[in-house]
């Protein structure tokens, strides 16, 4: 096969493929008798004509010829023999394996880690402190409704980890090969076709509620054990730190002698049992900041001008980053076309923030955060675990303010706050201390006036006022960039906090953590991870450093 790249489609031609690539290397349309997509993408920068861009792989009929040289190529068009790459497990080690491994967690490092090591014939236990996707569901639907917070089943964890309730994006900045393997995994259990070749593919909330499911049921399949509400609350070290075996809450107990710590980011309370322990954690940077939401139609139509709601475009996204000063910069994070704005606490005393996206991307409002860089600097305890206590204050300042069911003095007196969902919102307008009318000016021309109350710290007084300044400072730049992303009635919900694990769980070239042999720190939890994709191929390397170290069989 050869794979055509840089095929430049009209929109209005979206279901001609086949003729675009036969043009596109000087061919009959009858010559290609196989089309397979590889990338696809949107080129809005000329709003006015936006265009689709793909890669192709073609196989060409017995009476054309396959060689490159003779081809005919339209101008920008490369073409390039299809390399086959398919990821093989490597080969096991000869250590002696004496029990099962364990793996803690369902997340996509737990979940990629224990599906890996399960097909290699391992035969993993996993443990989950949440619940099935099933009864998960609904002890989040009951909490969205009003009823009480189920601080081991929740948004955070159970089985598929955060990512069960989010948009269920696919998209990474990592090279690794693995990369493929986790999209033909994803795809073999339930997920569409087209994340292979889309450009920013995505799951969606919806389908995602199918596929891991059916990822836990081929772990099982192949010999594996998964048992959810089962909260592991000690790991157990013999004289020489290593490891020996996991205890769990409900009094179980299982020998062995590789664990892999796959929590995700939320687990707090077992960063802290660690730290007790005397695993060794160091702080890392991550961010905070708020949820921003918009009109998708606004968003489209920034973004494809006389073009959008066109049928071949997808709904409109959009990444931002602006460089504020020397020391802080906001940027936006996990963009959710046509998603909500959810509340996504693990803790009782807490509220945060998350976006969440169907499939179909079908919902009337798209939302993302903007969040500002926070360093170890930031915050009185700088141990490992100050970032958490960090975040925790922000989370807890916010409920403060839910649980008294009214804001400040002086919080929203120009424009009105309300408390949405469990969450505390505000206004762009107010952030910025515009006056009423709060009409957008969208960063073109001249906008509100300011006028000096209700602004800025007063906005979100939750937040640090490094954090709400910075967000201020930024949000007209983006005004500029996309107009009406800074209308003084946009809506701001906060807050965000748990964009990335704030510490890291130093591990070995062998991946074991570096005073604790047999513990596999793993995932965005601890600190190796940044995204669905990302956290899987970790686990993936995970299982095969446990793999090349031992044999099969216990």
């Amino acid at each position: 096969m050869l794979r055509i790249n840089n095929i430049r489609v009209p929109i209005s031609q979206a279901g001609d493929i086949s003729s675009a690539a036969a043009n596109a290397i000087g061919v009959n349309e009858s010559a290609i008798c196989e089309l397979r997509f590889v990338r696809k993408s949107v080129d809005a920068r000329h709003r006015q004509r936006p265009v689709l861009v793909m890669s192709v792989d073609v196989e060409l009929g017995p009476a054309n010829s396959m060689r490159i040289d003779t081809l005919s190529l339209a101008p920008g068009i490369t073409v390039e023999p299809v390399e086959s790459v398919r990821y093989d497990l490597p080969q096991p080690g000869g250590a002696p394996l004496p029990s099962r491994p364990v793996v803690i967690g369902t997340g996509p490092a737990g979940l990629f880690c224990a599906l890996t090591l399960a097909r290699a014939g391992y035969a993993p236990i996993v443990l989950d402190r949440g619940d099935s996707v099933a009864e998960r569901t609904g002890c989040v639907g009951r909490f969205w409704g009003g009823g009480q917070l189920d601080c081991d089943s929740n948004v955070q964890f159970g089985e598929g980890g955060a990512g069960t309730f989010s948009d269920g994006k696919l998209t990474t900045r990592i090279r690794d090969p693995r990369c493929a393997e986790v999209l033909r995994q994803f795809v073999a259990a339930g997920a569409p076709p087209e994340i292979e070749w889309e450009h920013l593919p995505h799951i969606g909330t919806d389908r995602l509620r199918v596929v891991i499911p059916a990822m836990t049921a081929m772990i099982r399949t192949l010999g594996g054990e998964v048992h959810f509400r089962c909260r592991v609350d000690s790991i157990v070290f013999g004289r020489s730190k290593e490891v020996t075996g996991v205890k769990c809450a409900d009094g179980r107990s299982f020998g062995t002698c590789a664990v892999v710590l796959a929590t995700g980011h939320s687990a707090r309370d077992t960063f802290e049992m660690l730290a007790r322990q005397g695993v060794e954690m160091t702080p890392k940077p991550f961010a905070v900041g708020l949820r921003i939401e918009h009109s998708q139609k606004m968003i489209d139509a920034a973004q494809y001008g006389d073009f959008a709601g066109h049928p071949a475009l997808p709904p409109a996204v959009y990444k931002l980053a602006e460089r504020i000063d020397d020391r802080r910069s906001a940027w936006s994070f996990c963009m959710c076309p046509g998603g909500s704005i959810i509340n996504a606490a693990s803790e009782a005393d807490g509220v945060v923030t998350n976006g969440m996206s169907n499939l179909a991307r079908d919902g009337r409002t798209a939302n993302s955060a903007i969040v500002v860089n926070v360093g170890h600097d930031d915050f009185a305890d700088h141990g490992p675990l100050g970032g958490v206590e960090f975040q925790r204050s922000i989370e807890r300042a916010a409920f403060a303010m839910v649980r008294a069911g009214r804001l400040p003095s002086g919080y929203g007196r120009s424009t009105p706050v309300t408390i949405r969902d469990g969450m505390p919102a505000t206004t762009v307008g107010n952030l910025l201390g515009l006056s009423p009318p709060a009409t957008a000016s969208g960063g073109h021309g001249r906008g509100p006036a300011r006028s000096g109350s209700a602004g800025g710290r007063d906005a979100a007084p939750y937040l640090p006022a490094f954090v709400t300044d910075t967000i201020a400072r930024a949000l007209p730049i983006m005004g500029r960039k996309i107009r009406g992303f800074d209308n003084p009635g946009t809506v701001l919900v906060g807050p965000e906090t748990r964009t990335s694990s704030p510490l890291r769980i130093p591990r070995g070239p062998d991946f074991q953590a570096v005073r604790n042999p047999g513990l596999y720190p793993c995932g965005e939890g601890a600190g190796y991870a940044g995204g669905i994709v990302s956290a899987a191929v970790d686990g993936i390397h995970v299982a095969e450093a446990i793999i090349t170290r031992f044999k099969p069989g216990y």
